[in-house]
Order: structure tokens, then C-alpha cells, then sequence
């Protein structure tokens, strides 16, 4: 009995059906990718936004380079860059900007994505709010964004 008791537990240890590891896509080597947009839901499309596929300050369009040094990842857009961290299973980079328009505003964006092959898929992230204000959540942006080769 002394023995079958150890052998039953190393045998259940043995059985324990292994979950596969998935081998995830790693960061694109830097180098420039096509920014793409889609599936664009402006909350409020009467808003001139100060930034975005359209800001009236800093357009997120043209091209972008990722880049990774450890756990870091930076995104630089041609005029703005943001910086975050690798997640388990992908990334989130944010900004924060300040900006002017009859008063000061801050805004907040933030891309939450996985690499896939040579590129990134994230969702995109805006909210604008007028200093000193409690944000409404008036002038946001949720959208599909893709780096590709």
C-alpha cells in the first residue's frame, strides 16, 4: 500500500494532459508601417478633436515604427509618440496631451494590441476634456487601428 500510493500520485501527475504553448507573434523589427484606420465611433462627430485620424493638431496617419527594449514599447507616429509596456499576450501604449483652445484642455488616448505577423491590430482610445472641468466623455474616440507592413 506504501508504494501504490506514491506510484497513483506520480501516475496523475503523468496524465495531466499539457496545454500546448502558443507561440505569439513578437514586435515588428523597427522599421516605418502603414497606419490604417476602420471602424471609426466618434461619440460626438461635431467635435474638431485635437488629435486621431483627423486632429485638428497631431494626425495619427501616414506612418508609425514600433519599437521594444525589454518590457518597454514605444510607438512613434510622425508627430507624437506614444510609450507603454508589453502585456501578457500584447501591448498598451498611452499619451497625454496638452492642447489649446479658448482655454486649455487635456487629452488622453490609449492603443491596446497584439503584434500580428510583421504588424500591429490595437484598439484606439481618445477622451478630450477642457481643464478644470469634470470630462463629460463628450468629444471621445473608440476605433480599429493597424500598423502594416
Amino acid at each position: 500500500m506504501r508504494l501504490l500510493l506514491p506510484l497513483l500520485l506520480l501516475a496523475a501527475c503523468e496524465h495531466v494532459d499539457a496545454q500546448p504553448v502558443q507561440q505569439r507573434d513578437k514586435p515588428p523589427a523597427p522599421r516605418k508601417l502603414r497606419v490604417a484606420w476602420g471602424k471609426i465611433v466618434e461619440q460626438t462627430p461635431s467635435c474638431f478633436y485635437f488629435s486621431g485620424h483627423r486632429g485638428r493638431d497631431i494626425q495619427l496617419t501616414g506612418t508609425a515604427t514600433v519599437a521594444t527594449s525589454g518590457t518597454e514599447v514605444t510607438i512613434n507616429f510622425q508627430q507624437t509618440t506614444f510609450r507603454g509596456t508589453l502585456t501578457d499576450g500584447g501591448f498598451e501604449v498611452s499619451r497625454r496631451g496638452r492642447h489649446e483652445f479658448g482655454g486649455k484642455w487635456t487629452v488622453d488616448e490609449k492603443i491596446r494590441g497584439t503584434f500580428k505577423g510583421n504588424g500591429v491590430v490595437a484598439r484606439y482610445h481618445y477622451e478630450e476634456c477642457e481643464d478644470g472641468t469634470k470630462c463629460p466623455g463628450v468629444c471621445t474616440i473608440d476605433a480599429e487601428l493597424s500598423l502594416e507592413p
